[in-house]
């Protein structure tokens, strides 16, 4: 039997690629075209990603053949550890597809009818309170990511402030939007300027991706009303 549930087994075969029977995860490739960021930074991108996947793969293996009956008197076993390391690779896996696949759009454009602007401006007051709020969070993740989605605990869309750890995603979570602020990914063309790079990723939010992922959350609150 697997060990991630049905629900995260969907999610990681339709945002990270392909799985097979023995939870074998694969990297979708991509390419980024941005001019936002130089060609350096856009190879450490693909690099951490493919081995954020890889490391995923390889804990995988691991936990196959850890033992789990072992003392657990101290609180810490070598199961436990590579069970915590799933979950956070599970997690930073996940959210790099997520990022990867709704940025880089040059043309990015908003429309006010929009499904995703209409929302956002209803749980913020206005959009332009989201932008500041989500800006707000990226700039003070430590090395993590910035995160919009919807929360069917509080049943209203909401930013969330990831650090490196993965930590603190609150359950019944959908993403919708996701920027990525791992240090290494923007010290080399913006040093220091967290807020510039940030800026910079959302200039070029790919918004028919998170008007698509916004439709599916409002389609699954029709179906349970």
């Amino acid at each position: 039997m697997s060990l991630i549930d049905e629900a995260v087994m969907k999610s990681l075969k339709k945002n990270l690629g392909s799985l097979n029977e023995n939870y074998d995860v694969r990297s979708k490739p991509f390419e980024l075209t941005t001019d936002l960021l130089s060609a350096k930074a856009k190879a450490v991108i693909k690099t951490i990603y493919e081995k954020s996947v890889a490391d995923l793969n390889e804990v995988s293996t691991l936990i196959d053949g850890a033992q789990r009956d072992e003392d657990a008197g101290s609180g810490r076993t070598a199961f436990r550890d590579l069970k915590k390391e799933e979950q956070r690779l599970l997690s930073q896996s996940f959210l790099l597809a997520n990022f990867l696949e709704n940025i880089d759009d040059q043309n990015s454009t908003l429309n006010m009818d929009a499904l995703s602007y209409m929302r956002l401006s209803r749980d913020w007051g206005t959009f332009d309170e989201w932008q500041k709020d989500f800006l707000a969070c990226a700039t003070r993740s430590r090395s993590g990511f910035a995160l919009t989605g919807y929360s069917k605990l509080l049943n209203r869309y909401i930013n969330l402030c990831v650090d490196d750890d993965m930590g603190g995603i609150p359950p019944d979570f959908t993403v919708i939007i996701s920027v990525c602020v791992f240090d290494t990914f923007y010290t080399r063309d913006y040093l220091l300027k967290k807020e510039t790079y940030v800026r910079a990723m959302m200039k070029e939010i790919n918004w028919s991706t998170v008007e698509d992922r916004v439709k599916k959350v409002e389609s699954s609150l029709k179906r349970k009303d």
